[in-house]
């Protein structure tokens, strides 16, 4: 897993990508966000983000599963 963000006065960017590797199958999920200080979205953390995307491995692996 590698996260990365950085930020300045006016705007902020963060990126993770999460890789996964299960049997001879490497599956990977890469989640970026940008929000600059006038956009009203609230902004996800690396952290958030990181659970997100562990979460989406789990059931995307279960359902290949099936």
């Amino acid at each position: 897993m590698r996260q990365e963000s950085k930020s300045s006065t006016s705007n902020t960017g963060a990126y993770v990508i999460l890789a996964v590797r299960e049997g001879w199958m490497t599956y990977q999920s890469t989640w970026s966000e940008y929000v600059s200080s006038s956009s009203s979205a609230s902004a996800k953390t690396p952290d958030e983000a990181t659970e997100m995307l562990k979460k989406s491995a789990k059931a995307t692996l279960t359902k290949m599963k099936e």
